[in-house]
């Protein structure tokens, strides 16, 4: 059974999905090159974030839930405050090729230490 649609959560297809700790809402990322956050109550878009070039292929929240970490196609991983939504700070992993981006697919953090992440991309490296 469908609890919630959410018609309009992006103008594209969705990549990643993740609820807020709390359960009330649910955040959004999309090929778009945003990020959303959604009441879940209300279904209705609450928070945006913009600031990526191409795709957004994954976020994760802080533990605290103040900052989203995103990693996205144009190669670089952004860190946001969830209250603001401005980015606090853009991460660019170290390339071999600086003409060629490596999409950053998957970002994830330290369970002991959530200050380091760990990135993952289609490169050797």
């Amino acid at each position: 059974q469908c609890v919630r649609r959410f018609e309009k959560a992006h103008a594209q297809g969705v990549t990643s999905v993740l609820f807020t700790r709390d359960g009330s809402q649910l955040a959004t990322a999309s090929f778009d090159c945003t990020i959303r956050i959604h009441g879940l109550k209300s279904g209705k878009t609450l928070k945006e974030f913009r600031g990526h070039s191409s795709y957004v292929n994954d976020i994760v929240f802080s533990v605290d839930g103040t900052r989203l970490l995103s990693a996205s196609s144009d190669g670089t991983v952004k860190l946001w405050d969830t209250k603001s939504t401005e980015c606090v700070n853009t991460f660019r992993p170290p390339q071999t090729n600086m003409a060629i981006e490596i999409p950053v697919n998957s970002v994830h953090l330290m369970p002991r230490n959530a200050e380091h992440m760990v990135l993952c991309n289609r490169s050797s490296t």
